[in-house]
């Protein structure tokens, strides 16, 4: 069961880069903020560092 978990972390935090990634990508190129303000929206935003689930 730990080892399912651990999978299903695993994904869902590649996800949540991937995710944040591209929606830098889209404010960036909507042209209405620079890759410094995306950056700080995503990581006010969209916390990408998750915690590794616990025994």
């Amino acid at each position: 069961m730990r080892e399912a978990a651990i999978e299903i972390f695993s994904v869902l935090t590649q996800f949540r880069q991937d995710f944040a990634f591209s929606v830098e990508a889209m404010l960036i190129s909507a042209g209405k903020v620079s890759q410094s303000q995306a950056q700080d929206w995503v990581e006010e935003h969209l916390n990408r560092n998750a915690e590794e689930p616990k025994e």
